[in-house]
């Protein structure tokens, strides 16, 4: 049955060490790595949007810490949704669809991010943090670093909302468990290799190829 497949994936991940060694990774990081002022608990839900504006709520986690944590946060619940669409929707054209435009809102998020945040480090820049030396060279090292980050916590968030206590509706709601459970391994998988292969993964579109 499907759902023993689940379960050995599950206890694989439970022996994995060099998942566990990467995980740790993380962890030290994201205990220590004080980078910016970050909410701490970004989801889709936490983010409201009308066609004006755009709030983010429930800060109540907020800390310092690596700013990949809240990226990897909300680009892991669009991951999420994405695996979980073949039990939602029945007719493949429409699933497929509806999965494109779920990737394309990733592409999205990491991109602007990006752009933002070189502008305001090109135009705002202040302190003495990489005055001297090649910019652009120093600038390439640091998205690099902050995507590994991003890649690394939205696979421990798709891990955790599977393996964890807080799991997510997109995949609960699923009535047929062994649909359900063809889904969450697909998310298992993938979030494995988000995690192990993160340092590999030189761009989102990189990473959109290990979707499918």
């Amino acid at each position: 049955m499907v759902v023993d497949i689940l379960h050995k994936e599950i206890a694989e991940i439970q022996s994995d060490s060099d998942l566990h060694y990467e995980v740790s990774l993380l962890k030290d990081k994201f205990m220590n790595y004080t980078q910016a002022l970050i909410h701490g608990d970004l989801h889709t839900g936490s983010v409201m949007v009308t066609e004006e504006d755009t709030r983010v709520i429930d800060p109540e986690f907020a800390y310092f810490g690596p700013m990949g944590f809240d990226i990897g946060a909300i680009i892991g619940n669009f991951w999420l949704s994405y695996f979980s669409q073949e039990g939602h929707i029945p007719d493949k054209s429409q699933r497929e669809s509806y999965q494109q435009w779920l990737i394309q809102q990733t592409i999205r998020i990491w991109d602007l991010f990006v752009e933002k945040f070189l502008y305001l480090w090109n135009t705002k820049q202040q302190g003495s943090l990489f005055i001297i030396g090649d910019k652009t060279r120093m600038q390439k090292k640091y998205i690099s670093d902050l995507l590994s980050d991003t890649l690394g916590y939205a696979g421990c968030k798709m891990l955790r909302r599977i393996v964890g206590i807080a799991h997510v509706q997109d995949l609960e709601s699923i009535s047929d468990l062994s649909l359900r459970a063809t889904c969450e391994i697909k998310v298992l998988k993938f979030a494995k290799t988000l995690i192990k292969q993160r340092n590999n993964l030189h761009s989102i579109h990189d990473v959109i190829k290990h979707l499918n």
